[in-house]
């Protein structure tokens, strides 16, 4: 299984386009703490897993290659405009690699290929055909099990529990109602800090959507009121909601802050009513969505 975080989560950018979350090694180091202890803990993994976390390229200064890297499709020169992407580390967790190994010999993207191919018994590709494997630099417990095992006694069965599906609640914003940039003076405040509290570790998804006043004539759909217009006579009061955009936090069991700056993805939200609705997912499970109303004057 590969797996790669957004821009955000992955360090890419700092601070984060969403105007809440850090992004940088602080938002990276949030995203692992979250999802490692997951996988490292899953039934797969501790049988004979291996979990490889690294990045594809250093930074725009460091140009360096090692391995005799050679160019990819299309380009001259290993990393575009130099040798190489630059020197990466990598973080290596399995049964078959003790705590806290440290290995000098250099590898590069295309050993890593080369070594998840070998694994798994498949033919070589592209690039990573003539590069070397990792090996017993690497995995130094070819068992699985340590060099100097301690026999411990099998433990007895137990039923494996079931994933409990999310909880969240005591949803507030403090304050309620704050400017929007355009209108924020040195008396006003800008933004919003989100509260609540989620039952597990697990990543909440925190959507906007603006409450327009609206009218409906006998069955029709709800339409929305334009500025300085009455409601026609003989229709009802009704709301139209209209999402706006959303964006993610990973939360920690027990209680969570998130400072909402009332931008989203860049574009200040316009002076109204809006709905902030927060929805909880843990494990593939999806807990109940709670709302509260806030107002950008």
């Amino acid at each position: 299984m590969f797996i790669t975080p957004n821009l955000c989560d992955d360090g890419h950018d700092s601070p984060c386009r969403d105007g809440v979350n850090p992004g940088g090694l602080t938002q990276a180091d949030t995203f692992l703490n979250t999802w490692v202890p997951q996988i490292t803990a899953s039934p797969a993994f501790k049988q004979n897993g291996l979990l490889i976390i690294t990045f594809d390229e250093a930074s725009p200064s460091d140009a360096s290659a090692c391995c005799g890297e050679i160019p990819g499709p299309g380009e001259a020169l290993p990393g575009g405009t130099g040798p190489g992407g630059g020197d990466v580390g990598a973080v290596l967790l399995s049964p078959y690699i003790a705590p806290g190994t440290r290995s000098t010999t250099a590898y590069n993207h295309y050993s890593m290929l080369g070594s998840v191919e070998d694994i798994f018994g498949l033919p070589r590709l592209g690039e990573a055909v003539g590069t070397t494997a990792f090996g017993s630099d690497v995995f130094i417990q070819p068992n699985g099990t340590g060099p100097t095992p301690t026999p411990t006694p099998t433990p007895t069965p137990t039923p494996t529990s079931k994933p409990v599906v999310p909880v969240d609640s005591g949803l507030k914003l403090t304050p309620k109602s704050f400017a929007d940039a355009k209108t924020r003076t040195s008396k006003t405040s800008l933004g919003t800090t989100v509260s609540y509290t989620d039952s597990q570790a697990g990543v909440t998804t925190l959507t906007v959507e603006r409450l327009l006043a609206g009218s409906r004539a006998g069955h029709a759909a709800c339409r929305v009121l334009k500025a300085g217009r009455h409601r026609p006579k003989h229709s009802h009061a009704c709301t139209v909601v209209k999402p706006i955009g959303s964006f993610t936090h990973q939360d920690t069991a027990g209680s969570n802050r998130v400072r909402f700056s009332g931008k989203l993805h860049g574009h200040a939200l316009a002076a109204g009513t809006y709905a902030l609705q927060v929805t909880p997912t843990h494990a593939g499970l999806t807990g109940k969505t709670i709302t509260a109303p806030f107002r950008i004057s």
